[in-house]
């Protein structure tokens, strides 16, 4: 790999929801085209800037015994702590661009374990190798491809306030608490209706994905809001959701921890509602009609002949 040149770049994940169960953790996610990071690896390349994210990264690899050499820099990044799994896809793009370059080619779950330890589902790992919308609870993930008839409008604020941010120490906690106020029976209740939610993307059954959908979210904010220490939904993005709501007739809903929010509706419709929110909204608020994804990441080699690898376009 000599010489080589790797370019890898990866979407954001819209979180549709996440909940203790049993053991574990449930989650459903929505590979997103944009917001997205681009990172690009080289062997031995002293003229790439350091950094001190990427650093970390390839240390753990290293830590771990992989004979790993390269430099990577990141030539386009999306905001950390927004709700769109940024961490998780930054280490990977990160990780698996440094091994290839390395001469390294090992599944993306296994740099997964290494590079995300904390992650608590494989909801990040499997959109980033393979996109569209994943379910993955205690036992296994599953994978489908998004309606094309169906439509996401997605927003967030234009200047981030970390004190409406959930993260680190603060999510841990968050989290911990989570798992105290949510039993097993509730806990059932919520995945049967994922189930159900689920089945109804197969079925491209919209009516009965949004009523279910809707239920499930209004259920599970309901636990999340009333969460010690948390601080709640960004200002302008609660206000958001209410104009969607009074304005539009549209149920906004938050991904993750937010700031991030996204309403969903037929594809014609969802284009207009953008127009009427960038007209109310575009000076604090950045307002955009999603594409959820078709594949995972996309990996380039910059050079003439081009390596065949999973991903790669």
């Amino acid at each position: 790999m000599q010489g080589m040149r790797v370019h890898i770049r990866a979407g954001a994940r819209l979180q549709l929801g996440f909940f203790p169960y049993e053991e574990g953790f449930i989650g459903l996610g929505l590979g997103i085209e944009d917001p997205h990071l681009e990172v690009i690896a080289q062997q031995r390349l002293p003229s790439l800037p350091a950094d001190d994210e990427t650093g970390a990264v390839i240390s753990l690899l290293q830590q771990a015994g992989w004979e790993v050499d390269g430099s990577v820099a990141v030539v386009r990044r999306m905001g950390h702590h927004m709700g769109w799994g940024t961490g998780t896809m930054f280490n990977l793009s990160v990780a698996e661009a440094v091994c290839l370059v390395s001469g390294l080619s090992p599944p993306v779950a296994e740099i997964h374990r290494l590079v995300r330890p904390q992650e608590r589902t494989s909801v990040g790992c499997t959109l980033y190798e393979s996109g569209g919308l994943v379910w993955s609870d205690c036992h296994r993930s599953r994978q489908t491809a998004w309606p094309i008839t169906w439509g996401i409008l997605v927003a967030y604020p234009r200047a981030v306030d970390p004190n409406w941010q959930v993260f680190g120490t603060r999510e841990h906690e968050a989290v911990r608490q989570l798992q105290k106020a949510v039993d097993l029976k509730r806990a059932r209740d919520w995945k049967q209706m994922m189930e159900s939610a689920w089945e109804s993307v197969l079925g491209v059954n919209f009516p009965q994905w949004l009523q279910t959908f809707h239920t499930l979210q209004q259920e599970i904010s309901r636990v999340y809001t009333a969460i010690p220490g948390v601080p709640g939904l960004d200002p302008r993005s609660r206000k958001l959701i209410k104009w969607w709501h009074e304005n539009l007739g549209v149920e906004g809903m938050q991904s993750s921890w937010g700031p991030a929010v996204y309403a969903m509706g037929p594809v014609d419709q969802v284009s207009l509602w953008r127009a009427n929110t960038q007209e109310r909204f575009g000076s604090e608020m950045r307002v955009m009609v999603a594409r959820p994804t078709k594949q995972g990441r996309l990996i380039d080699w910059e050079r003439s002949e081009r390596v065949a690898y999973p991903g790669s376009r």
